[in-house]
Formats: structure tokens, sequence, C-alpha cells
């Protein structure tokens, strides 16, 4: 009797504990989701229309004028600790670190032609292990085109210099996003130093970049060379975008093994069914080369969302992705997010979803 209940104590502490593990993955997804960190798919709500004029400009007091340019600098500092830099299982290396990262934006615009201008460099010093100290920074230019107020060209240029390399990468690297003057779809302004505006003017948030770094990582300097290419074709009822890049990697170290090019194809489109739902496709495919041999990767996916219903929003999704060459894989992709929007300053995000693949 007590060999049984003592069992039944083991069985329900580890029911307990697995419970708990589960909530407390749950809530580390949902502050991730919270925080933009986590997408269940690409999928942008398309316009009802074609907007009646370009990009609005930026309100007086947000920018420095200089000879028809607008300047956008920002200078930030930081602190970190980590009681595992590299994310390694063995001998881990813990740290605290501080850096500065200024920054620069410049933007010029006649309604129809758009330049951006940016650059900027990050600083970490590490006062216990000056081997990990780091300085990367990153510059580039954006022109935009607006041949129509419904058809836009993009041209981008962009060159990066990290530290620290990552050891796993992208099958399908993500396109440069140059910062830029952008209306939002709820009508509030994004400067390209990061401040959300609303249509008055008055300033509502401020949009940091998170980088989110899987796997191990180890010092290993490398330079990234991005030329991207885009069109955005707006119809009453939907949108299209298809955007292709070219980009080259360069290591210091282990050069020759490591070294590669990605060229990347994406597709993005959405239209309106009706007053409320609407269906959306994103599509990928990208090969990347080595000295070695290369490999490609794609990913397409298709659902159906909806506008604001109340406080909500909801999307479903289906498709499939999957590799070629070594290492060859793939499956079906679905799921969906369910969006709550209690308060303005507020969104709660959550995305239930599953991914099926096979070697």
């Amino acid at each position: 009797m007590c060999g049984v209940m003592g069992g039944s104590r083991q069985t329900l502490a580890w029911a307990l504990a697995h419970r708990i593990r589960g909530l407390a993955l749950w809530l580390a997804l949902s502050a991730l989701a919270l925080l933009g960190c986590v997408d269940a798919s690409s999928a942008q709500e398309p316009p009802l229309g074609v907007p009646i004029g370009g990009t609005l400009p930026p309100r007086p007091g947000q920018a420095i004028p200089i000879g028809g340019w607008l300047l956008y600098p920002t200078v930030s500092q930081y602190t970190k600790y980590s009681d595992n830099v590299f994310n390694s299982p063995v001998a881990p290396i813990s740290a605290w670190a501080f850096g500065i990262r200024p920054s620069l934006t410049a933007e010029w615009s006649n309604g129809i032609h758009t330049t951006d201008l940016y650059g900027n460099f990050d600083s970490a010093v590490y006062p216990t292990h000056n081997e990990l100290n780091t300085f990367d920074w990153n510059t580039g230019f954006t022109q935009k085109y607006e041949a129509l107020r419904d058809l836009i060209f993009r041209l981008n240029g962009d060159v990066v210099h990290k530290t620290i390399t990552n050891g796993l990468q992208n099958s399908i690297p993500t396109p440069i996003n140059a910062p830029q003057t952008v209306v939002l779809p709820n009508g509030d302004i994004l400067l390209p130093n990061g401040l959300i505006l609303s249509p008055n003017g008055q300033v509502v948030g401020h949009q940091n970049p998170l980088i989110a770094i899987k796997g191990t990582t180890f010092v290993n300097p490398y330079d990234q060379f991005t030329g991207t290419f885009s069109i955005d074709k707006i119809f009453n009822p939907g949108i299209l975008n298809l955007t292709s890049s070219v980009a080259r990697t360069n290591y210091e170290n282990q050069s020759s093994i490591q070294d590669s090019t990605s060229r990347t194809f994406a597709e993005h489109a959405g239209v309106w069914l009706g007053p409320l739902f609407y269906a959306y496709s994103d599509g990928s495919i990208a090969t990347t080369s080595f000295a070695s041999g290369s490999s490609t990767a794609h990913r397409i996916v298709g659902g159906i969302g909806t506008g604001q219903f109340g406080l909500f929003t909801g999307r479903v999704y289906y498709g499939h992705q999957g590799t070629e060459g070594s290492g060859a894989a793939g499956g079906e992709v679905y799921g969906g997010s369910l969006s709550y929007y209690p308060t303005p300053a507020w969104l709660v995000r959550t995305f239930p979803g599953r991914r099926h693949a096979h070697a």
C-alpha cells in the first residue's frame, strides 16, 4: 500500500511538473508573440483601395532638415548579461557587457522619387572577457520610385559587418528592411528612427528591432553584401509584392568552407473576399551556394484572414516547405493566429500551428 501511494505521489508530482513546464512554455511563447518575435505567417492585411496620395511626410520636430534632406540621428546605450554567451552545452561563458549604438538615417523625397541613406555601428565591450568585444556596423541605401500611386519600385543595397557568427544559417534569407517612412495599416506613421506617430503628429510608440539568436554562436567576423529589388502593385481590393535579392557572405576564418552566395525570390499577395475576409499567399524560394555544393529551399503558404471585428482579428493558413540538396527534408505547414486588441496600447496574439516534415 505504501509503495502504491509513493508511486502515486511520484506520478502526481511528475504530472504537476509537466503541467508547470507546459504552462511556462506557453507563457514564454505568448510573451514572444506579444513582442513580435514569433509569427505564424507573414500575412499582411491588403488595402481596401488605392491610396489617395503617396507616403505621408513626417511631422515637424521629428527630423533635422538640411538642404531638402531629413536627418534622423539616434544614439542608444545598453548593458547586457548572459550566463551562456555562446549557447554552448559545454563550459558555458558568463559575462556582462556595455555598449553604444549611434545611427543616422537621411531621407530625401519629391513625392515620386525617395532616397534613403542609412548607417550605424554597434560596439560592445566585455570588461572581464575582452576577447568577446564586438564592433558591428551596417550601411546602405534604398531608392524608391512611385511610377503610379499603385505601382512602386524599390532598389536596396546593404552592407553589414558582424563579429559574432551564428552556427545556423537560414535556408531562406529574409529581405533587408531598410529604414524608411511608411504608413502603417491603422493610419499611424512609422519614421526611419523607429518613432510611431498618430495621423495628427503625436508620438504614440517606438519600434525597436529584436534579434533572436538560435543555435551555437562563435567569434568569426564576416561581411555580407546584399542587393534587393522589389515591386509593389496595389489593386482596388488587394496587393501584390515581388522581391528578388542576391547576398554574398565572406568570413574571415574558414572562408573556403563557409563563404556563400544566396539568391532569393519571394512573393506576397492578398485580396479582399468581402467586407471581413481576405485571402493571401506567401511564397519564397532560395538557392545557397557553397564551395562544396548548393541547396535549394522553398516555402509556400496560403490562407484566409479577417479584418478587425470587435476587438479581434484572426487568420489560418496551410502550405508546404522543404529543401533539396544535402540534408533534404520537407513537409506540410499549417496553423493560425488570433489577435486581441483590449486597448490601443496592448496586443495579445496566439499562434496555434504545426509543422510536419520528413527527410
